[in-house]
């Protein structure tokens, strides 16, 4: 589910948004619409952190988004943690958004071959060889 709350976007001359509020759950199918320059891009780009808003909060299955970022940055280098998350994915349990970002995060050289490996493993065993040729 993403879940937005009290969402706002300020730019010197005009606010597109104002105290925007939504829940999206799983499987839901949605539609943004409106006139040219209401806010409509700026609300996307919000969402997935190409434009910070100007205050509100963002979550994805209650994790709020600035937490999970902020917990990749100073996790980054643990190797233990980011070694049992891998183990996790490998055995097709599901990662957190906040155990994902920590892994597209990682610095280390290995465990950022192990993870493009497994990612690839993964992406074969559910769509096969035809996309994988691309990647």
């Amino acid at each position: 589910m993403i879940r937005i709350n009290h969402l706002r976007k300020e730019y010197p001359n005009v606010t597109p948004l104002k105290d925007v509020n939504v829940e999206i759950h799983k499987g839901d199918v949605i539609s943004i619409i409106g006139p040219s320059g209401t806010g409509k891009s700026t609300l996307i780009r919000c969402i997935n952190m190409l434009d910070p808003p100007t205050s509100g909060k963002r979550f994805i299955d209650d994790e709020e988004i600035l937490a999970s970022l902020t917990y990749a940055q100073e996790n980054k280098n643990n190797k233990e943690l980011i070694e049992s998350i891998i183990e996790k994915a490998s055995e097709c349990r599901g990662l957190s958004h906040r155990e994902a970002v920590l892994l597209l995060a990682c610095d280390d050289q290995e465990l950022n071959k192990k993870i493009y490996s497994l990612a690839k493993e993964i992406k074969q065993k559910i769509y096969g060889n035809r996309i994988c040729a691309k990647s």
